[in-house]
């Protein structure tokens, strides 16, 4: 009866050992793909505050644009009304 308790308490202390060496190669592999994911996200993090700041230069020039837009229609409607009433002086004048 001692062979036997001997014989299975060496079984239960293999089988704990090997379940204490899965977990630890589990956690290893758990601790390496962490890592790979907390890298991955500081490289979206950088890509997104590049992103960000991109946008944000190509609104300010879009705004520019858009400015000068305004204003270039501005002028066109300034000369368009400027050559009218110049029209209209020389039709008046006789020409």
């Amino acid at each position: 009866m001692n062979d036997i308790n001997w014989k299975e308490r060496c079984e239960e202390a293999e089988l704990a050992l090997a379940n204490a060496l899965a977990d630890d190669s589990g956690l290893k592999q758990a601790d390496s793909l962490m890592m790979k994911k907390l890298e991955r996200i500081q490289e979206l993090e950088a890509i997104n505050e590049s992103h960000q700041k991109l946008n944000g230069d190509l609104r300010r020039q879009i705004t520019a644009l858009e400015q000068e837009k305004l204003e270039l229609f501005l002028d066109n409607k300034k000369l368009a009304q400027q050559v009218e009433d110049k029209i209209d002086r020389l039709r008046k004048s006789g020409m």
